[in-house]
């Protein structure tokens, strides 16, 4: 956090706030505002939580696998421990560091996020890859491992192009073209191997 601004602080009362801070994975810029509290050390996680964010020029190539900026704004409400978010985001040219082919991704979601360990639950997410229109959701939580988060998301189409989906992962053009449907789960369990050793997918 370089920059916070808290307004009208008294106590049992909520606090009003504008900050700006600096996240690094992927690495952005992110200004927040909005009502906090009353707070009690007792029970954090049921302390109220309101306001909107905007994220600016995320660099999705901190993940190594992937290319391009991301940006994102959205609005929150709850309590700490149940906070409801809904949020669009816009990557112009998402692409594969292997292949260097990049497609525009949009999103529209809804997530449950537990400020107090980090958890999320998306429910859902609607994207557009292109021209194919996907549905997903699924969390990010705890791994049972004890290896940090585990990423599981269950992803669909009945609107899909084949194309948009191969386009990502092959060196030259798409050698198949026309409408698809899909069904997939992945995985992403959280350790020090590339993005492409980790990934698991069964579709």
């Amino acid at each position: 956090i370089y920059q916070l601004l808290l307004k009208d602080y008294s106590p049992g009362k909520a606090i009003h706030f504008n900050s700006v801070l600096r996240i690094p994975e992927p690495p952005a810029e992110v200004e927040i505002a909005g009502d906090f509290g009353p707070y009690s050390s007792n029970d954090p996680g049921a302390a109220p939580l309101s306001g909107s964010f905007t994220m600016k020029h995320a660099d999705l190539s901190k993940f190594h696998a992937f290319t391009g900026t991301l940006t994102a704004q959205g609005k929150f409400e709850g309590k700490l421990g149940a906070l409801k978010v809904n949020a669009v985001t816009d990557a112009p040219e998402f692409g594969l560091t292997d292949t260097g082919h990049a497609i525009p991704l949009r999103t529209d979601f809804s997530a449950l996020v537990d400020g107090t360990n980090g958890d999320i639950k998306f429910e859902p997410v609607h994207a557009l890859l292109g021209e194919t229109k996907l549905v997903a959701q699924g969390q990010l939580e705890s791994d049972p491992a004890g290896h940090g988060k585990l990423l599981t998301v269950d992803i669909s189409s009945d609107e899909a192009r084949i194309q948009d989906l191969m386009y990502l992962f092959v060196q030259s053009k798409a050698p198949l073209q026309g409408a698809t449907r899909f069904q997939a789960k992945v995985r992403l369990p959280n350790d020090s191997r590339p993005f492409e050793e980790r990934v698991e997918m069964k579709a």
